[in-house]
């Protein structure tokens, strides 16, 4: 690892924490030990300081030990082939694997098919929600990107790019599907991933963990000093902390901004301070509830003195004052003054 993150982050406290993972789902005996019949999913929970992307990114991370405990359903997204229809061309690419030795992807589709036949919105949830991963020829990841809808990202089912044209297809495919992924999102400043699986070894979950850690120097906007704190966890279990900052680098303060404050100081303060009590005490308290009051009346004044015609208006039509309030007074002729 990097320098700076070896001295943050100890293997002995990261071996630590995922011991006592493994040892409290080995109490339990019923259900919360399996997650429909596999064991859980140990997780990173990665807190950043500052959100500087604008759009969500995967990240793809290389462990040394395979994190998925059972085998993944895999769909792969093809580009369309020239003078093929989307059938012809969906055998075409399940031939192709074949051949290469691949068999761990359960369902080939062509751009074309999906767009047609994943229209309705029902089937696109159906379709997120049957597959582990997706993978996609990087040559159509942009065309698909837009295609797939809420339901894949609500999820996390994004897709990940593949090179369906290399030599050694098998190889490409496997290292994909066997690794680890990261996606940091614009939504917010807290990420998980998926980095081993409770039935592993407290040494190969741990070797995981340092290995997804290493990585985020580079992943992470703004490198190690963006990462705020850094937990682990299952889906059934607390979290536990192995890395926590305090202390944001830009926080710190330069020699040109820094702030000495001396005896003298200290002393001008204190000396303020019994000032401002000696001047509370010679107050008279009917001079306090005298000066509480007059701000009171003068509100009321002013408060009277803001009516304008619209509001009058409004207060006739309510039936609040009398219509005759608002008409203008006519002057009298030739009237007499009374005695």
């Amino acid at each position: 690892m990097d320098k700076a993150v070896d001295a943050a982050i100890k293997r002995e406290k990261v071996k630590e924490a995922a011991t006592a993972l493994i040892a409290y789902h080995k109490t339990k005996k019923d259900a919360n030990e399996m997650l429909f019949g596999e064991p859980l999913k140990v997780q990173l929970q990665i807190s950043v300081w500052k959100i500087t992307t604008k759009k969500s990114t995967t990240h793809k991370l290389k462990l040394p030990h395979r994190p998925h405990a059972g085998s993944l359903s895999v769909c792969l997204f093809v580009k369309d082939e020239p003078k093929m229809d989307s059938d012809r061309c969906q055998v075409h690419y399940k031939d192709k694997i074949s051949s290469k030795g691949v068999t761990n992807v359960n369902e080939v589709i062509p751009l074309k098919m999906f767009k047609k036949e994943y229209i309705p919105f029902e089937a696109r949830r159906k379709m997120a929600k049957s597959y582990d991963l997706f993978l996609a020829d990087e040559r159509i990841f942009r065309l698909l990107h837009s295609s797939l809808g809420k339901e894949f990202y609500k999820r996390n089912r994004y897709p990940v790019t593949v090179n369906v044209e290399k030599a050694d297809l098998k190889k490409e495919i496997t290292e994909t599907i066997e690794a680890a992924y990261l996606i940091l999102t614009h939504r917010g400043s807290c990420s998980t991933v998926a980095v081993a699986n409770i039935g592993m070894s407290a040494k190969d979950i741990t070797d995981n963990i340092l290995s997804a850690i290493a990585s985020l120097k580079t992943i992470v906007p703004g490198g190690w000093s963006n990462v705020k704190s850094i937990f682990v966890r299952t889906e059934k279990s607390v979290s536990l902390p192995i890395y926590t900052s305090l202390v944001h680098e830009e926080w710190e303060q330069s020699e040109e901004t820094e702030i000495v404050i001396d005896n003298s100081d200290i002393k001008k303060m204190q000396k303020q301070m019994r000032f401002e009590a000696k001047e509370a005490a010679k107050k008279d308290p009917q001079d306090e509830e005298d000066e509480d009051e007059t701000p009171k009346k003068t509100l009321k004044r002013t408060k009277e003195e803001t009516v304008t015609p619209a509001k009058l208006v409004k207060k006739a039509k309510q039936g609040s004052i009398g219509r005759a309030s608002l008409r203008k007074p006519t002057p009298k002729v030739g009237g007499k003054k009374k005695k």
